[in-house]
């Protein structure tokens, strides 16, 4: 039944049984138009008859928030991640799962976009996609919505010319405790191999008589077995590694490490005179630049780096023309950089 209040907005009131007592429930269309009362009644007309009658019991953003959460504290992103829901509490509080819909998360995406920046965004986004496919997880929605991504303008990725690594493993060589890095670099730039599968990498898992290598599907980004083909450079960085230990190729001190802290290679970069931010992953850009530079095609360097498909080298494409003839004067000084950095891991 709809009635118009003082004000003239249209309220709906509601009548059942349960259990033998009656339940009444008033609620506030939230309009003073007849026709979009109606409509408004008619569609809790029917929640309510689902959930007396059905026994549906609907859940809510909260709800599925509390269950996304439980049991996350020790996520890296978890102090992060209440940040972004605390934000999107202003937006989602109070909402059914089911009424979360695209056109709502693309509202929300848009809000977010005018403060801060596109990635940041997508981050928050992912979060909203986890708490709702964990809801879906649990039958409380009969599928997720698509969540709408800001885009990201895609960066040229950064690479190190010979000169900026030739600084590099010369101060990297010049200290004590990263001197061993030297060889994890040259090792890096020679095959383009990912950080964990390089430190992580054992001797039962390299072919010195046919120079090849594999990576098992469990250490792969792509979950799938990777066949590398070694290079001259990348075979005198493992020969130099011999005897060190029984199992993995690369040690500091007699003992496998795990990972290379980010902050020291910064930080040698540094003291080298490198301007360009110096990490892990900048290494594998290196390598497929190099590469690309110097003639590689992009199917050829596709499967020289284990990338799955070729989108993931188009990124370096603009390099093939524009630096051809660089390429081939830097050729020899590429080959001289690796003939130093092995002299400097002695």
């Amino acid at each position: 039944m709809l009635k118009r209040d003082s004000n003239g907005i249209w309220k709906g009131e509601w009548n059942y049984f349960v259990d033998g007592q009656r339940k009444r429930i008033r609620k506030s269309s939230g309009t003073k138009s007849k026709a979009q009362a109606e409509e408004w009644h008619r569609k809790v007309d029917e929640e309510l008859w689902r959930h007396f009658k059905l026994g549906v019991v609907h859940k809510y953003w909260a709800d599925a928030v509390l269950g996304y959460l439980k049991n996350r504290e020790e996520k890296a992103s978890y102090d992060a991640d209440l940040a972004r829901i605390q934000w999107l509490n202003d937006h989602l509080e109070g909402k059914r799962i089911d009424q979360i819909n695209t056109d709502l998360l693309t509202t929300i995406r848009d809000a977010r976009l005018e403060e801060v920046a596109p990635a940041t965004v997508n981050r928050m986004m992912n979060l909203v996609s986890a708490i709702l496919h964990y809801a879906e997880g649990r039958e409380w929605i009969v599928r997720a919505p698509r969540i709408p991504k800001a885009e990201v303008p895609e960066p040229d990725p950064e690479w190190l010319t010979p000169d900026e690594v030739s600084a590099l493993i010369k101060e990297l060589a010049s200290k004590a405790r990263t001197k061993h890095l030297v060889a994890y670099v040259t090792f890096g730039i020679a095959t383009g191999l990912r950080m964990s599968n390089i430190t992580k990498l054992e001797w039962s898992r390299i072919d010195l008589s046919t120079k090849s290598m594999w990576v098992e599907p469990s250490s792969s980004k792509s979950r799938r077995h990777i066949s590398i083909p070694l290079a001259e450079d990348a075979i005198a960085v493992l020969r130099d590694q011999v005897g060190k230990h029984l199992v993995r190729v690369f040690t500091h001190k007699g003992q496998p490490f795990d990972r290379v802290n980010n902050r020291t290679l910064q930080s040698a970069a540094k003291r080298a005179g490198i301007q360009k931010h110096v990490h892990n992953h900048v290494f594998r850009h290196t390598f497929a630049s190099w590469h690309i530079m110097s003639g590689t095609s992009l199917y050829e360097l596709m499967k020289l780096g284990g990338w799955r498909k070729i989108e993931s080298v188009m990124i370096y494409a603009h390099l093939s023309t524009a630096h051809m003839q660089q390429a081939a004067s830097n050729r020899n000084m590429i080959s001289d950089v690796f003939s130093e950095a092995r002299n400097l891991m002695k």
